[in-house]
């Protein structure tokens, strides 16, 4: 009996083996969803001398390849393979938005009258393939100083002197916060007592501008010839598909798992059938035993009594 638990201890063990070595394998899931220039647009299907053709067409952007669309295909128990293509030009249109434009110059008036008249009344427009005029809109027009320059001038302030005994300008300053004096009055009071009138004249430095930048802007629609898209049919010639043979009744040997692992069942039922032999020759082998030893005893005791 020890034997026996041996020998199903051991398969036990082979088949717990066996059943690791079946783990499932990782799947990796890809996205083969077509984009719309990959779906035609119509589909035909007719006879030509006797074989089915089907035609399809797509209608694709520039700088598509038509082969894309050639490859061979099975539908309804036919296997389709590429005849021919058939390309038609492009169409084409015209495509047109609004936009603007800003230009600029350089002037020596910021006289706005003046300066609009330096713009004309319409510019060109071209870029990104769109070509057009635009026109001017004076409301938009900018005037910004450019250069600055310093400058002096003459300048006078007047000041009055009451209180003077007479009307002697030897009472009145000659030299009054930088300023030299230019003119002098003197007007008598009520009093008898006079009031000086003095104006004294300098020089100021200041800053002005010389020049100055102008914008304006132009609007207007511009437009460009739109690049349609090219239609392609094509061709595909269907044979019928053989039908598959019928599989052979003839016994074939256990094959090989595809992922490469070693099929176990085959041989845990021949460990099995040969554990269950041996265990079945070892009851009769040990029943045997039993009987021959009781027919000894049996004949020792009948000697015995003789």
């Amino acid at each position: 009996m020890r034997k026996v638990s041996t020998i199903v201890i051991a398969i036990c063990i082979f088949v717990t083996l066996g059943v690791t070595a079946y783990a499932e394998p990782s799947v990796t899931i890809t996205d083969i969803t077509p984009t719309a220039e990959e779906l035609p647009t119509s589909t035909e299907t007719h006879t030509e001398n006797g074989v089915v053709i089907i035609e399809k067409t797509f209608e694709v952007t520039p700088g598509v390849d038509p082969q894309t669309f050639t490859q061979p295909f099975e539908q309804n128990g036919y296997n389709f393979v590429y005849r021919e293509t058939l390309r038609r030009e492009a169409t084409s249109g015209t495509s047109a938005r609004l936009t603007s434009k800003t230009a600029a110059i350089i002037t020596d008036t910021d006289d706005i009258a003046e300066v609009i008249a330096l713009f004309a009344d319409t510019t060109h427009y071209e870029q990104d393939g769109y070509t057009g005029r635009l026109r001017i809109d004076s409301t938009s027009l900018v005037i910004e100083a450019d250069e600055y320059e310093t400058f002096t001038y003459p300048f006078t302030r007047t000041r009055d002197i009451p209180g003077l005994s007479r009307n002697d300008p030897a009472l009145v300053e000659r030299e009054w916060n930088g300023l030299t004096l230019y003119g002098l009055t003197f007007r008598q009071g009520a009093d008898g007592r006079y009031t000086a009138t003095a104006t004294y004249r300098g020089l100021a430095t200041g800053r002005r501008a010389v020049s100055f930048i102008a914008t304006v802007n132009y609007y207007g629609e511009v437009a460009r010839a739109a690049q349609g898209s090219t239609l392609y049919t094509i061709a595909f010639a269907g044979t019928p598909i053989e039908a598959p043979e019928q599989p052979s009744t003839t016994a074939e040997a256990p094959a090989i798992p595809a992922d490469g692992g070693i099929n176990l069942l085959p041989i845990v039922i021949v460990v099995l059938a040969l554990a269950g032999a041996g265990a079945a020759f070892y009851k009769l082998k040990l029943k045997r035993g039993n009987t021959n030893h009781e027919t000894i005893n049996k004949t020792k005791r009948f000697m015995r009594a003789d």
